[in-house]
């Protein structure tokens, strides 16, 4: 019998890799199934059942791979011989959760969750030269560290705060792990429980001006009726966009339009921003709810950096769609209750990283991830793995 100490040794030094295999899942098989088939929001896709035995074998070996492809654009994302190598784990439960932001200087992945004999949140870097876990800053003003991103040499990291703190929104310089306060009040109202960062950046091509903002989410998650991590909400769940250059911090995005804002991501050119709904009924496991959708919602940005022309881009298969980043092509990468889902730029699913290999206990969920280069480095809670991929995708 190997103790779990020992079996984190053996995994970190000798990266188990799992075989490449892809499954191929027909597209008719998502819209048309055999009569009586039976599925709910709290199994994937691939564990529907009472179908035609063809149906079933196909399924069947979709749920025993770590991907699943619905489109042979899926196929060249990952290349001729895919595999996965687990790079870290497995370890104690909600360890690698949030973050997954990749910071060129150190060539490192940071993360956030909690680990052995922790009672919250920090901050954790994976140095992917050698594998080792560190903490790249160990800062008191870091209280319940959730998403970020990096932009400009500095890791931005959005922090719920606790009852006596407020949370906000941190800036940490790569190089020397000093960190400072972006954000962390709209005029002497503290925020709820700020969840995720995106920079936008473009220049006008007429008048060479250079347009930039921060867009971060925030919502009630930490507050007593959920998580009882903060206070009582004071600001209704809002999409947050602040101007560095005029020092302007404005509500743009209303619970209105989106009840509960998380993950939140901006294209490579700037011209649309992404954002997630998250109904507390979903993270419950309460079925649908009466209000909000696990759903995905994309807007213009004007040359302002404005959101407009807000549209639906897809709907979660199950769970949440929370982590959530654009490629180099515009196509969307979200983490979601199936594992990580690729989708194009119009919104239609190319394929999945299964969550049902991925992670070690299916009570668990896959939160975020880390996309650059040609790799994906997943953060599936007492593991993080890598996938070498096919084609540069950030």
């Amino acid at each position: 019998m190997i103790s779990a100490a020992k079996s984190f040794i053996f995994c970190l030094q000798f990266a188990n890799v799992i075989a490449g295999n892809l499954v191929r899942v027909p597209r008719k098989y998502t819209f048309r199934l055999s009569p009586g088939f039976n599925s709910s929001l709290a199994g994937n896709f691939v564990d529907t059942t009472n179908v035609e035995p063809a149906i079933a074998t196909v399924l069947t070996s979709a749920a025993e791979s770590p991907f699943i492809s619905y489109d042979v654009e899926f196929d060249c994302i990952l290349g001729p011989s895919p595999s996965i190598h687990l790079l870290a784990g497995p370890v104690d439960r909600d360890f690698a959760l949030e973050g997954g932001i990749y910071v060129k200087e150190t060539n490192s992945v940071w993360f956030t969750g909690i680990g052995p004999g922790e009672e919250g949140h920090v901050v954790r870097a994976l140095n992917l030269s050698d594998n080792t876990i560190y903490r790249p800053v160990n800062d008191s003003l870091i209280l319940r560290p959730n998403g970020g991103t990096y932009y400009q040499g500095k890791i931005y990291i959005a922090f719920w705060g606790n009852r006596t703190v407020t949370g906000g929104v941190l800036a940490i310089n790569a190089h020397t792990g000093e960190t400072e306060t972006v954000v962390n009040n709209y005029f002497g109202l503290p925020f709820n429980s700020p969840n995720d960062v995106a920079w936008a950046e473009r220049t006008d091509p007429r008048s060479g001006k250079r347009r930039r903002a921060m867009f971060f989410t925030d919502n009630d998650f930490g507050s007593p009726s959920l998580l009882n991590e903060t206070g009582l909400p004071l600001l209704p769940s809002t999409v947050w966009r602040f101007d560095p250059d005029k020092e302007y911090l404005q509500p743009i995005i209303t619970r209105a339009d989106i009840p509960d804002p998380n993950g939140v991501a901006i294209n490579q050119d700037a011209t649309k921003l992404y954002v997630s709904d998250t109904p507390v009924p979903y993270i419950r496991g309460e079925g649908i709810g009466t209000s909000g959708s696990p759903a995905i919602y994309v807007y213009d940005l004007t040359e302002d950096l404005m959101p407009k022309n807000k549209r639906l881009f897809s709907f979660s298969r199950s769970r949440i769609p929370d982590g959530i980043k654009v490629d180099k092509t515009g196509r969307v990468w979200t983490a979601e209750g199936e594992g990580i889902v690729v989708r194009d730029t119009l919104g239609k699913v190319l394929g999945v990283f299964n969550d049902k290999v991925l992670l070690n206990s299916r009570e668990g969920d896959i939160s975020n991830f880390a996309l650059f280069d040609d790799r994906l480095v997943i953060l599936a809670e007492e593991r993080i793995w890598a996938v070498h991929l096919g084609q540069r995708v950030r």
